[in-house]
């Protein structure tokens, strides 16, 4: 499963506890149903009120990264309406190619993040002003650290994160396991709803690898805040 956003205003949003702006990943696999005006934004980490580093797509199908306050936009692939695809970045410092983007767990494109911001929230589906996407998104992650880009690529391949050291947020958006904008990942703190939100098909991948992989990364985990070990996170998932 997945989530629709198709009307102004629709978003996941936290505005509390976001990831520290110079060491963060957030990713999410997205499908674009109509090419925005201007601009549809899939995720971004913000400061102020028109301040953030975002991943958008233009209305040429054109994938970009944007830095507000001096860097502006860098370039990646264009993109396809009605098709998959899996967007990530990172961003490890603020001097030129600490902010990449990585599409389909490969890097497309490499910018500068903006000097002395401090992190005060994350969204997916619009920016705090606007340039709302009229698509979808499933397995939306986020983590206080930079992922490599084989980390990146193996991510991908799963709704249930195989890394949860650091893990920020996970909000799978699998409405037959939980609200859509739960975050069932070690510190459950939920996204608010933008909008009325619906449920839609997911994306082409595996809930989670096999049986064994998964209870290893959990019990790495497993301190007094790591995850909740729920019966339904394996579900489905080989012995």
């Amino acid at each position: 499963m997945a989530i629709r956003f198709d009307a102004t205003g629709e978003e996941l949003a936290r505005l509390t506890t976001p990831p520290p702006m110079y060491s963060c990943t957030l990713m999410a696999w997205v499908k674009i149903a109509a090419l925005p005006a201007s601009y549809g934004t899939f995720f971004s980490i913000e400061w102020a009120a028109g301040q953030y580093h975002a991943a958008l797509v233009q209305s040429t199908g054109l994938f970009r990264l944007f830095s507000a306050n001096g860097p502006g936009f860098a370039n990646g692939a264009t993109l396809a309406v009605g098709i998959w695809y899996h967007i990530a970045f990172t961003i490890a410092g603020s001097s030129a190619g600490q902010f990449l983007g990585y599409l389909n767990g490969v890097q497309n494109i490499s910018h500068t993040a903006k000097a002395s911001a401090t992190a005060t929230g994350i969204r997916f589906g619009r920016v705090n002003d606007g340039d709302d996407l009229n698509g979808t998104e499933a397995a939306l992650k986020v983590w206080n650290r930079v992922l490599t880009a084989a980390q990146i690529r193996a991510e991908m391949g799963y709704v249930v994160p195989l890394i949860f050291t650091d893990l920020n947020t996970w909000a799978p958006c699998e409405a037959s396991r939980a609200a859509l904008h739960h975050d069932l990942g070690p510190y459950q703190q939920h996204l608010t709803v933008g909008g009325t939100v619906t449920s839609a098909p997911g994306p082409p991948i595996a809930w989670a690898p096999q049986r064994r992989t998964v209870w290893g990364q959990l019990a790495a985990a497993g301190t007094p805040a790591g995850p909740k070990v729920n019966s339904w996170m394996l579900a489905g998932v080989g012995r």
